[in-house]
C-alpha cells in the first residue's frame, strides 16, 4: 500500500446560481504554494441539454474552459503532473521525465526534478 497523504484539504462548496455548484480546493489556507497561478476547481457536474443555455458570470476577466464527457471508467493515480488509469504508466512516465525523453517547451531551458529527487540549487535573479 502506498503512503499516507501529506494533507488532505476539503474544499468548501458554493452555489453559482441554478444549482451550478462550484469547490476551489486550491489555494487552500493550509497549502497556498503549490505553483505560479494555481487553482484547483470542481465544478458541476451539470447536465445541459442540446439547446440548453448556459450563463457564466465573472467579477473580472476570465478564461474558461468547459471540459464534458462520460465519467472515468476507473480510479486514477497522481504523482505530481502525470494523471493515469495505471500505476506502471506513472512509474514510466517518471523515468522518461528523469531521461529527458518529454517534449521541450519552446522558449524553456529550466528542468524541473521531480518532488523527491534532488533539487536544483536556488535561482538567484538581479
Amino acid at each position: 500500500m502506498g503512503a499516507e497523504p501529506e494533507l488532505v484539504i476539503v474544499a468548501p462548496t458554493r452555489d453559482l446560481g441554478n444549482g451550478f455548484q462550484v469547490r476551489r480546493a486550491l489555494p487552500s489556507p493550509r497549502r497556498r504554494m503549490v505553483g505560479p497561478f494555481i487553482f484547483f476547481d470542481q465544478m458541476g457536474p451539470v447536465e445541459l441539454r442540446s439547446g440548453d443555455e448556459a450563463t457564466i458570470d465573472a467579477a473580472s476577466p476570465a478564461r474558461v474552459l468547459v471540459l464534458g464527457g462520460e465519467p472515468a471508467d476507473g480510479p486514477r493515480h497522481i504523482f505530481w503532473n502525470f494523471v493515469s488509469s495505471s500505476r506502471e504508466r506513472i512509474e514510466a512516465a517518471k523515468a522518461d521525465w528523469r531521461a529527458g525523453r518529454f517534449a521541450k517547451v519552446p522558449g524553456e531551458t529550466e528542468f524541473i526534478p521531480l518532488p523527491g529527487d534532488k533539487e536544483p540549487p536556488p535561482v538567484h535573479y538581479p
